[in-house]
């Protein structure tokens, strides 16, 4: 299957549970895999036959930054559905993460990975 890849894409949430996620806000990291047939563009070497990266991106930045909620999977989802909503893919793979998330123990990030397919107009 093809895909198409957004790594890091990093922006600022007031997403979490505790008050002070709320107040003082957090770096949230999203890695997405876009399935989506590439060959047409391989062929073509035009942008009408793929899907841009950057629009997906801004997608995703739309809900990231304006979404109030408090839990990732809420965040995850809801970037998810945009996705499906704009662009016409059959499968996206979302990672969301809290880099660092807010506890006393030492980690580099914390978070949740969805998958969710378009079968017969129905995401999944």
């Amino acid at each position: 299957m093809d895909k198409i890849i957004i790594r890091n894409l990093e922006f600022y949430s007031f997403i979490g549970v505790t008050k002070a996620e709320q107040e003082v806000g957090q770096r949230l990291v999203v890695n997405l895999e876009i399935g989506y047939d590439l060959a047409p563009a391989g062929h073509s070497d035009a942008l009408g036959d793929t899907l841009s990266y950057t629009e997906i991106a801004q997608t995703v930045l739309a809900v990231g930054t304006s979404l109030e909620c408090r839990l990732l999977e809420v965040m995850a989802e809801q970037m998810v559905y945009a996705i499906f909503e704009h662009f016409p893919t059959h499968e996206v793979r979302l990672q969301l993460l809290k880099k660092p998330p807010p506890t006393t123990m030492m980690m580099e990030a914390a978070g949740v990975e969805i998958l969710r397919q378009r079968r017969g107009g129905q995401v999944e």
